[in-house]
């Protein structure tokens, strides 16, 4: 319970507006009455739901309630920070003799965050949702401004997210006829949750748990984690989470996830926009590897390549840095590709039709503060070679015939052809990996 009251802005009324606050029902109990319904001076029903105690003074945000909000809210489909939500609101302190001392006019934007109950928290523990999904964007992101088709469009990608999952542990598991309407949260934020079934049996929590695991392994590999299996499980997740990030385009830009699906410590994680690329580019991969394994590929060359020795290397190229954009990025423990002593120094790259450049090295270190040891690569601009490199795959093979390292350079977009053989070659003779950090990136080589 957050202890600490606050000095609330509003109009002061008398103490005993709304009258004494006598719960005729407590909600939830702790040390007294926590969340409790009361009766004003004409007998209407009140909700009151502790948010602050100091010195013997108990405060409690009131609202005006309806029998139907109480079914709700006891049903597990409206949570108690909804249920604040009210139209009217007073914040009202009991003092030690257990009368009102103080009632102000308020309401639940002007309570600070921290005496509020978490979004999604029910009254009842069990009945906490499955999943959030909470979107965000400008201030200017609201109900009215989202609009019903990207309300409808979001609810979509949820069920299309769970839905292969359901079906291959237990359709009851994920009861889309129980989604919560979206809510405002504050200015630029709204929320879909999808609540639990309303009776659960031994079997459905066996099968919750391999979902959570699903979903948790999946998250922890977009948010730079490497995932502790390649599977056809991990796939699925990376689909799930595919579909729950921000569209590529419109007023959201980041989606936050949270639920009783996030375990291991995970309280909630931020998909970004700039997430889709790199995520759709690791489910590639990984189809390309399942694929490669269905086919006996992946046992074909018993003998992998390691990356210092290979001929060819690839990597997704992300946003690059430098005036024209051409500046490659690539950390320490990946560039050892290219000879140590070549790092602050320079190459020559051939682009296709023979042209040829020297590009410069740089060794960065972690001067910047960096996440980690980073060498660039000037890469020849685009005006120099007709090559576009932002967002694509960079690639490279060894052509080295003289004392200066020589290097055929290509580029693909990730989608394409060549970079799905790009992919399977390096699945068949060497590898694909991850990049680490948060914006982790994928490179292959053979």
């Amino acid at each position: 319970m957050r202890e600490m009251l606050w000095k609330p802005d509003g109009k002061s009324l008398d103490p005993m507006s709304l009258g004494e606050l006598e719960p005729t029902r407590v909600l939830f109990e702790f040390e007294g009455p926590r969340t409790f319904l009361a009766s004003d001076t004409r007998g209407e029903m009140l909700f009151a739901h502790q948010c602050g105690h100091e010195d013997g003074v108990w405060r409690y945000a009131v609202v005006p309630f309806s029998q139907h909000l109480l079914s709700e809210l006891e049903g597990g489909f409206l949570d108690l920070r909804s249920a604040l939500g009210q139209p009217w609101l007073w914040l009202i302190d009991i003092g030690n003799a257990g009368r009102p001392i103080r009632c102000i006019r308020s309401s639940v934007d002007a309570i600070p965050e921290n005496n509020l109950p978490q979004p999604g928290i029910m009254l009842m523990p069990e009945r906490n949702p499955l999943l959030n999904v909470r979107y965000t964007g400008s201030n200017h992101l609201t109900l009215e401004s989202a609009g019903f088709f990207f309300l409808s469009d979001a609810f979509t990608r949820i069920v299309t997210a769970f839905r292969p999952i359901a079906e291959r542990f237990a359709p009851q598991l994920f009861p889309f006829e129980h989604a919560k309407l979206p809510v405002m949260l504050r200015t630029g934020s709204v929320r879909l949750s999808i609540l639990p079934p309303l009776t659960t049996t031994e079997e459905d929590v066996t099968a919750l748990d391999a979902v959570s695991r699903i979903l948790t392994d999946a998250l922890a590999s977009v948010v730079g984690a490497r995932s502790s299996h390649a599977n056809e499980d991990l796939l699925m997740g990376l689909h799930a989470v595919l579909a729950l990030a921000p569209p590529d385009t419109g007023v959201v830009s980041a989606t936050e996830v949270s639920g009783r699906l996030l375990r291991r410590g995970a309280s909630s994680v931020l998909l970004r926009r700039d997430m889709r690329l790199p995520l759709r580019q690791e489910i590639q991969s990984l189809e390309a590897q399942i694929s490669a394994k269905k086919r006996g590929l992946a046992k074909s060359i018993p003998l992998q390549v390691a990356l210092e020795n290979a001929t060819n290397f690839w990597i997704a190229a992300g946003t690059l840095n430098g005036t024209h954009r051409n500046w490659l990025e690539i950390p320490a423990s990946v560039a050892v590709f290219f000879p140590r002593e070549d790092w602050d120094g320079a190459m020559l790259l051939q682009i296709p039709g023979g042209k040829k450049f020297k590009s410069m090295t740089r060794y960065r270190g972690t001067a910047y503060g960096q996440y980690a040891e980073m060498c660039r690569i000037q890469l020849p601009t685009r005006e120099q070679s007709g090559l576009v490199y932002y967002r694509r795959l960079v690639h490279f093979r060894r052509t080295t015939t003289g004392d200066v390292p020589e290097y055929e350079l290509s580029v693909a977009p990730p989608q394409s052809e060549i970079a799905r053989q790009w992919n399977e070659h390096a699945l068949r003779k060497g590898a694909v990996e991850k990049t680490g950090g948060p914006n982790g990136r994928l490179f292959g080589y053979w």
